[in-house]
């Protein structure tokens, strides 16, 4: 597993176990949001680069939309939470998640 990934889920882990529980939809925020931005696009380069065809690209094409109506169900919980406390670990989990996410592409092998 590489170091970034590695360290994000034990950050999630730890969040959960040890910090606020809701932390943890800072994470779910982060990883479903990438996933609508990046999966569609990235199938489409896939498909134009490498001469796929659409069922080759199942997985990112279903889960581009797929993943819209979990982002959606995920911004409806977090708006349900009402104690400043709550909301200020999934705003604090959020951006750290962010961080440690924006780090991932920095490992990957050339």
């Amino acid at each position: 597993m590489l170091p970034p990934i590695e360290l994000m889920v034990a950050y999630a882990y730890d969040a959960a176990m040890r910090g606020n529980p809701l932390g943890f939809f800072g994470m779910v925020q982060v990883l479903e949001g990438a996933s609508i931005t990046i999966a569609t696009p990235i199938a489409n380069v896939l498909r134009e680069k490498l001469s796929l065809v659409n069922n080759q690209l199942h997985y990112l094409l279903s889960h581009g939309e797929l993943d819209q109506n979990h982002f959606k169900f995920c911004e409806k919980t977090i708006n349900r939470i009402t104690a400043s406390d709550g909301q200020s670990e999934v705003m604090h989990r959020f951006k750290m998640f962010y961080r440690l996410y924006a780090n991932m592409p920095n490992e990957l092998p050339n």
